[in-house]
Parts: structure tokens; sequence; C-alpha cells
């Protein structure tokens, strides 16, 4: 495998990394680090949410392992977890830094450390990664005035509405778009870790949000609506695990996610 120097591509600003308030991603050797900025849009019902940090991940983390790549082929997500280890501020920074293993095949794996700006440790990010047959995206043209962030919650910036207890729609657009034209796969997680946590502490306000991961199945189209739907798998005292899948607009499953809940004080 032919491994290109990090200074032969430039990264691809996406419009959900510009929504979530990314900054430009930083190759620093073998590792890329990816920042944003915190505040009142990563928050629902006025608390900040974990699954505001899923763009921020699957960004780093996604192109940690593009040097790695073969020519002609592209990194696509066929996995992403994160295990939540400490509260997200309401204010600052936060980082991730991430670094991607040796490739085994078209197999490719990374990892990804989320710190606020004391260093400590917010949450531990996985992601297996596949080679398909694909050249580099090309980046979208530059808009010479970008149309403001929308006001408003995490919700707000996804496009997403709560429609009951245990669903969730996303609009169609490419505001949730990644550079090959399909939803991004950090706007999924962040609907996944969002709908999850919602119907967990809808059965118990003491279970907060512990870990979220998502198996990407298939692409997801942003031509049209996406459906979110949750299923409570267990729902005690101590701990809650809830499953969440992402259908298009055909009915087909497209990712399947798990969230899981502690009480921390039992």
């Amino acid at each position: 495998m032919t491994n290109a120097p990090a200074s032969s591509y430039s990264f691809i600003r996406t419009e959900p990394a510009r929504r979530m308030r990314l900054h430009d991603l930083d190759v620093q050797g073998d590792q890329v680090l990816g920042s944003m900025d915190m505040g009142e849009w990563c928050r629902i019902h006025r608390q900040p949410s974990a699954g505001a940090i899923g763009v921020l991940v699957d960004e780093t983390v996604g192109w940690a392992p593009v040097p790695l790549r073969q020519p002609g082929t592209w990194p696509v997500t066929t996995e992403l977890s994160i295990d939540i280890v400490g509260p997200l501020p309401r204010t600052g920074k936060i980082t991730c830094r991430a670094q991607a293993s040796p490739p085994r095949g078209r197999s490719l794996h990374a990892t990804g450390l989320v710190q606020d700006e004391t260093g400590d440790v917010i949450a531990v990010a996985t992601t297996r990664l596949r080679l398909i047959d694909s050249e580099v995206p090309t980046p979208p043209p530059a808009h010479a005035t970008l149309p403001p962030t929308p006001s408003g919650d995490l919700l707000a910036q996804m496009g997403a509405t709560l429609c009951d207890h245990d669903s969730m729609s996303i609009a169609a657009g490419s505001q949730i778009a990644n550079p090959l034209g399909v939803a991004h796969g950090g706007v999924i997680l962040s609907a996944v870790a969002v709908l999850g946590q919602h119907v967990l502490r809808s059965r118990s306000s003491e279970l907060l949000m512990s870990s979220v991961h998502a198996a990407y199945i298939r692409a997801v189209p942003v031509d049209a609506v996406i459906t979110v739907q949750a299923e409570v798998l267990r729902s005690g005292r101590a701990m809650g695990v809830t499953r969440v899948d992402v259908i298009d607009a055909q009915g087909r499953l497209c990712v399947a996610g798990t969230v899981t809940g502690h009480n921390p004080n039992n």
C-alpha cells in the first residue's frame, strides 16, 4: 500500500462541519487534530448533548487514515463508536486527536481522544473504515457568502425533529451531506445518540448516555426525509440500552445503532 504524505491532500470542508462550529483540521505528524467551539447550539433541553461531538469525531478519525489509502480508493466508515467518560463543557473549545493504525488489506482502523481546554478527557472514539474504489471527492464550489449557521439547539443544526417519544425525522438536503453526497456519518451518529438518550431518559432521568455505536450498513441518501426509530432493549435502575435504527425513504435499514446509559449514582 502506498502511503501518501499528509501534505499531498487537502481537507474537504463540509456543511455539517460548519454547522457544528468545527475549525479546519490540522495534521501533526501522523495525527490529525480537530476542534470545535461549544455553545448554545450544542444543547438539547438547555443541557449540553453528547451527540454534539458526532461530527467532530467522525471528521477527525475519518481523515486520519486518508494518507494510508491506495491510489484510486477512498475510506468510508463502516463502524463508529464513542465512549463518554467525562462531562461536556457548556462553552469553550474541545479537541479530538486521532491516529490511524496500519491498514489490513482494505480495512482501516483509527482512534480518537476528545478533550476539553484543561486536558480532561471527555470521550474515547474508535472507527473502522473500508476502502472503496473512488477518486478523491471533489470539494463543493466555494461560496462568496455563506448563509449564517442556524440559530437554535443541536436539533436545528441537524435539521432534525423529535416526532414523538421514540422517533425522529431529519430533513432532506445538502446540509447533512458528506463529500460523497450522502448523509454525513457524524450527523447520523449524532441523531442516534440524541434519540437514544432521549428515549432512555424518558424512562429514567438518572440514566446518562455512556456510549453510542453505529454500524453503517448502507449509504443514507439525502434527497428524502430520513427516519430514526428507537426501541428500548433494557431500562433498569443502573443501566439502560436502546437500539436505534436509521431508515431511508424506501424503508431500508441503513444504520443500526446502540445507545447505552448508566446511572452514575447506582
